[in-house]
């Protein structure tokens, strides 16, 4: 009985999906016969200063596969080359200053992409690199959380028990370091440096005998 409303889902699930391509698919053709102007042209003809909107959908055709003409990895200095090659593709017709006015919005679009891309890539970087006791650039990290966090208090040694006071589990806080590597502690670092006045609020309610709420679980969750 289960894998029938199973297999009745699945069955709904791809006729929603089927239809809500083809009502795309019906609206693009439409939008592009009444405006004479493909989806990307007037997407970046958008009356708006928010160049992030624009970019959000630009992102979204080259998801569905809407810009064929694009690779899926470019680097920075062929960005204008790209912005040139798909602006003359997909928007025909159109004079020489929009063309330049669409092609430099594009490739704004373009450099905003990959540099998320990047950012992403160097985030997930950070996220596997486990902390290393024998790293000392590790070490110093550590010691800079200890110092913005309890700039009142000195530590007594590497392992001590004070870093339980602000949430770690033991004498030794790199072993608490685990599920989202080097880039929790960066995190971390980057609140206290930052937000000195919320990383305090947050590290005196971990503190609290009732609430405790823990400072250090927070970039693990």
């Amino acid at each position: 009985m289960k894998c029938g409303k199973c297999a009745t889902s699945s069955f709904y699930q791809y006729i929603y999906a089927l239809l809500s391509q083809l009502l795309r698919t019906a609206v693009k053709w439409f939008m592009q016969l009444a405006t004479g102007k493909s989806e990307l042209e007037r997407i970046l003809t958008w009356q708006t200063k928010n160049q992030g909107q624009i970019t959000a959908e630009i992102e979204r055709l080259i998801d569905d596969g809407e810009l064929v003409a694009l690779p899926d990895y470019w680097k920075p200095d062929e960005e204008d080359e790209l912005a040139t090659r798909i602006v003359r593709k997909y928007c025909p017709g159109i004079d020489k200053k929009q063309f330049k006015q669409l092609k430099d919005t594009l490739r704004r679009s373009l450099s905003q992409i990959q540099g998320y891309r990047e950012l992403c890539d160097i985030v997930e970087s950070m996220r596997k690199e486990k902390y290393d006791p024998e790293n000392e650039q590790h070490e110093k990290r550590l010691l800079k959380l200890w110092d913005l966090l309890m700039p009142d208090e000195d530590l007594e040694g590497r392992k001590s028990e004070q870093w339980q006071k602000i949430g770690f589990q033991g004498a030794d806080p790199s072993t608490d370091f685990r599920g989202m590597g080097i880039l929790s502690l960066e995190q971390l670092i980057f609140l206290a440096q930052y937000d000195v006045a919320y990383a305090q609020s947050i590290l005196s309610l971990s503190q609290h005998p009732s609430y405790g709420l823990v400072l250090i679980l927070l970039p693990h969750s």
